[in-house]
């Protein structure tokens, strides 16, 4: 009686925890690859606003030197 209920329970709770350990490990890396695909615009962004920061420096320089030889 016991080993009627006990087995398919087992087995049962077998193939629940391997479907939860699949959706886990899925889970797990959609939501590494989207935190990495971010980090990597953010980082994009901040090079990008530094490269147009330092661009705008040397113009500045330049126009600078042109205001004063004049």
């Amino acid at each position: 009686m016991i080993l009627t209920i006990t087995i398919p329970l087992m087995l049962i709770s077998g193939v629940i925890y391997y479907v939860s350990l699949q959706t886990v490990k899925a889970e797990y890396k959609n939501s590494s690859n989207l935190i990495l695909n971010n980090l990597s615009f953010n980082i994009d962004q901040y090079l990008q606003s530094i490269e147009k920061g330092t661009f705008m420096l040397i113009w500045m320089g330049s126009f600078r030197m042109r205001l004063r030889s004049g």
